[in-house]
């Protein structure tokens, strides 16, 4: 077997990557970045802040800690490894499962993957989208300063704008 995208073993179609996973109406996202940079907080204020009249689509968890990454015939789809389905590490709480609603089941065309950065000096104001290779699959990249006030809408607005082919 060949080593994977994030050092782990995969098979010529599929790899673990470390990370979190939210499906956006039906577009996936993988939130990339370093234990601590806030990727779980991200995700949980996606899941519970974008719920109302200005931002209609359902936000569900897909995975946290590790997403389950396959290419296909149509795209690269992800989902959540069988152990972790359903759980979000929440800091100062612990691993807490979520509320049916709120899980994804099954899996999600991955549209975009979101580099989070420690420093608002590394987000520009207008950029281009740029593109990251998951398992041989030109996918839509970003970077986003998770701890905004409004990160979790961001989010949900660059998922939905991200261009679904490259």
């Amino acid at each position: 077997m060949a080593a994977g995208i994030d050092g782990g073993l995969e098979s010529p179609q599929t790899a673990l990557v470390h990370g979190t996973a939210l499906v956006i109406g039906d577009r996936g996202v993988i939130l990339r970045g370093p234990p601590g940079s806030g990727k779980s907080d991200l995700a949980l204020r996606a899941l519970c802040g974008t719920s109302n009249v200005l931002m209609p689509w359902a936000v569900r968890l897909i995975a946290d800690d590790q997403v389950s990454v396959t290419r296909g015939i149509g795209g690269v789809t992800i989902a959540a490894p069988p152990t972790i389905a359903g759980k979000l590490e929440v800091r100062g709480l612990g691993i807490v499962d979520l509320a049916p609603a709120a899980v994804a089941t099954g899996s999600s065309r991955l549209v975009l993957v979101v580099d989070l950065t420690d420093s608002r000096d590394l987000i520009e104001r207008m950029p281009e989208w740029a593109v990251t290779d998951i398992l041989g699959t030109k996918v839509a990249c970003l970077k986003l300063y998770p701890f905004d006030g409004t990160a979790a809408v961001k989010l949900v607005l660059a998922v939905l704008a991200a261009p679904a082919t490259l």
